[in-house]
């Protein structure tokens, strides 16, 4: 590929960014492999297009960063008293504190604390709650909720941070959400930003921004839906995950209230669904937004894992309501790229 002088400058000012930012020196196979990600970007055709380039540089340095400095050992977290009197271990927060790992933060009726997650964000913990850290450091951040609430906010490289319930396991792709569990052990994930994905039980859903998600303790994760479903859709999509009796009319009653935004859900009930049935979600879902070529019926009716992810592929710029920045797009991207190696 022939480069201009602007896409030089640009790599060599985004290059330059990184070498600012380099903490310790990484592996030079995963050095040279960024120098070949940022190599790849399209020659520029205008002086903004540089700022573009420096931008993906910037994103592999917080990704370097982030792999060489974040794994670092911690034994505890810091707690700020937010209302009440929250209590670490057998210790009672007035003011600031910290949680160690194998403690549990309980939280009574009217208090909050708010739990910083090192250096990755930090998760405020609502009335009522119990929550344990269960790894403060690491290759790893991993909160317990036994119940009650919190809400994150995260700013780390996907899969760093992990929260366990009952039902499943959030585990953080980089985002804000906010997770509630009852005395019960089940609860709600609502993401805001980013994307989580629950696990528990042989299943999985992506839970993306303008989306949340049910989970049931011994059966693990619902599927995901719009935020702004309808009662109707929420209540039949409840039978249908975690219902005995009536999930045929419950999903004839969710086909009804389906429009573009529920894709999401039409594509996570594919593996869910009797054999019968997944013909009729195939159907309407094709209905609001048709396959991409080469992704036939009978593959997908028998769960081919390939045009299942192809259909995926096209379908998921969709899902989401938050429009992701092309900076935050080159860090995930060049994050991957480096925890791949």
């Amino acid at each position: 590929m022939t480069r201009s002088d602007d896409h030089v400058d640009g790599l060599d000012d985004a290059l330059a960014e990184i070498g600012r930012l380099r903490v310790y020196e990484p592996p030079a196979d995963v050095w040279d492999g960024i120098v070949r990600e940022l190599d790849r970007a399209e020659a520029p055709r205008s002086k903004g297009t540089r700022r573009i380039v420096t931008a993906l540089g910037v994103a592999a340095a917080v990704a370097l960063v982030s792999t060489y400095t974040l794994g670092a050992f911690r034994s505890s977290w810091a707690i700020d008293r937010v209302a009440g009197t929250p209590v670490a271990g057998t210790r009672a927060i007035a003011t600031r504190g910290a949680l160690g790992e194998g403690e549990w933060l309980e939280t009574d009726v009217r208090s909050r604390a708010r739990l910083s997650i090192g250096t990755l964000g930090s998760a405020d913990v609502g009335p009522g709650s119990r929550v344990k850290l269960v790894q403060a450091g690491g290759a790893e951040r991993a909160l317990r909720v036994e119940r009650g609430s919190i809400d994150a906010r995260v700013w780390a490289p996907p899969r760093f941070f992990l929260v366990e319930t009952p039902a499943a396991t959030a585990v953080d792709l980089g985002c804000v959400y906010s997770l509630e569990v009852d005395s019960r052990g089940n609860g709600t994930l609502r993401v805001r930003s980013g994307q989580v994905e629950l696990q528990g039980g042989g299943r999985l859903s992506l839970v993306v921004a303008g989306t949340a998600a049910r989970m049931r303790s011994g059966v693990g994760p619902g599927t995901p839906y719009p935020s702004g479903a309808s009662q109707a859709f929420r209540e039949a999509l409840e039978t249908i995950d975690f219902g005995s009796d009536g999930r045929s009319d419950a999903l004839g009653r969710l086909l009804a209230e389906t429009n573009v935004s529920s894709t999401i859900t039409l594509w996570h009930l594919l593996p869910r669904v009797e054999p019968r049935e997944r013909e009729l979600v195939y159907d309407r879902l094709a209905a609001l937004s048709a396959p991409p070529n080469g992704v036939t019926r009978s593959a997908v009716l028998a769960l081919d894992a390939r045009a299942l992810g192809r259909w995926r592929s096209a379908l998921d710029p969709s899902w989401s309501t938050e429009r992701v920045r092309l900076w935050k797009r080159a860090w995930r991207a060049v994050w991957s790229y480096a925890r791949g190696r």
